[in-house]
């Protein structure tokens, strides 16, 4: 299996191309025609191969191939992939843990200081009140 990436004749547009001539990756009825497909053509520039997402035959210029993939450099690509994509998670998983314990830190700073100032003014108050007591018996 592999990737090919090529310009068609007709429209000088770009195509993408997930494809094969191994006979495992083909439906049984086509098996026998991949000995077909692999013979000596005339123009040597075309290539027929098994598009696997459509399921039937396609062909392309050799000439007009941008990029080749093999199976194991697609496999090797989507596991890189995976890992710099788990890297990242776990790098925004770190980002989050740390903002959240940064918010815990303040909320706890606030709460804090919201106590000692409620204990100031209730020092405060008391001393009010005694000062009124002192006042009241004199």
């Amino acid at each position: 299996m592999c990737r090919v990436i090529f310009t068609k004749v007709k429209d000088n547009t770009t195509r993408v191309l997930l494809c094969t001539l191994n006979p495992n990756y083909l439906p049984k009825k086509y098996t026998q025609s991949i000995e077909e497909v692999l013979k000596p053509k005339v123009d040597e520039d075309i290539l027929a191969v098994w598009d696997i997402k459509e399921g039937k035959w396609k062909s392309f210029r050799i000439s007009k191939v941008v990029s080749f993939t093999t199976e194991e450099e697609l496999v090797k690509k989507e596991q890189e992939e995976k890992e710099e994509a788990h890297t990242v998670e776990s790098k925004q998983k770190e980002e989050l843990r740390k903002r959240r314990e940064a918010a815990e830190k303040l909320h706890e700073e606030r709460v804090a200081k919201q106590k000692a100032q409620i204990d100031q003014a209730r020092d405060i108050i008391n001393r009010l009140r005694e000062e009124a007591k002192e006042r009241k018996s004199q």
